[in-house]
């Protein structure tokens, strides 16, 4: 967390934006994992966005990764995962959001995070949110 904080405090950020059953929960980088509680069969819809809010410098080929796990970590067993490179300039905002049914009642892990950032601000960015299906 504390490369994290690191990166926020110098300009980048990430935040999350979960939403089901007319429920809403936020996350931000730098910020303990919320939780969010989704019924069994409710749709889930996340959208996150990724700001460069500092001077300089210009971030290019920035890969922006969201999964959704058991654990956080990608792989066979994430239920979803994505992912889209983009760059930010100085100033610039991306964002990307997903919709899924969650059918699986457990404990989840959101997560969005960068990757190749680390090389040009000194660490990687990322935001989570715990997830219950009931």
């Amino acid at each position: 967390m504390f490369m994290s904080l690191t990166l926020s405090s110098a300009g980048f950020s990430i935040t999350i934006e979960a939403r089901a059953g007319g429920k809403r929960q936020t996350s931000a980088s730098g910020q303990n994992a919320p939780a969010f509680a989704v019924k069994r069969g409710e749709s889930l819809t996340v959208q996150w966005t990724a700001v460069n809010a500092a001077p300089s410098p210009a971030l290019s080929d920035v890969t922006m990764h969201a999964v959704l796990s058991r654990d956080g970590m990608p792989g066979p067993a994430a239920i979803y995962e994505g992912a889209v490179n983009l760059d930010f300039r100085a100033g610039d905002q991306g964002s990307g959001n997903f919709r899924m049914p969650m059918v699986e009642p457990g404990n989840y892990v959101l997560r969005v995070e960068t990757i190749g950032v680390k090389a040009k601000a000194g660490a990687e960015a990322f935001a989570t949110m715990k997830v219950t299906v009931q």
